[in-house]
């Protein structure tokens, strides 16, 4: 989606007919950046989710001293809690619901395939 929102653009530069032309390839360095750096804000993103959830599922492990299904769901409770916190408090309990169900389905998922 960088290519469409970048400023060299040509969907862009339709809007405006005074604009100049940009060459091709200057067009496709461009996107190639903004791509870049999407890219890499939503791979640190993601990794600051990961971190959260493992961290929060080695502890309740730890803690319970089981390893099962509830670990999972309990786990990815907290974390969708968590990330939903700014929101306030409805919020917090949709993103703890959501995460859960999602953790528990993709567990569900690989236990039964691998």
């Amino acid at each position: 989606m960088a290519g469409l929102a970048s400023p060299t653009s040509p969907e862009l530069n339709l809007a405006n007919p005074d604009a100049p032309a940009v060459p091709l390839r200057q067009q496709m360095k461009q996107m190639g950046v903004d791509m870049g750096k999407r890219t890499w804000a939503s791979a640190k993103s993601l990794g600051k989710i990961a971190l959260l959830y493992s961290l929060v599922e080695c502890s309740v492990e730890s803690y319970r001293a089981k390893h099962d299904i509830w670990n999972t769901g309990i786990a990815g409770a907290v974390t969708g809690g968590l990330l939903a916190a700014r929101s306030g408090p409805r919020a917090m309990a949709v993103g703890a619901a959501g995460f859960a169900a999602f953790s528990l389905a993709i567990d569900h998922f690989f236990q039964d395939r691998y």
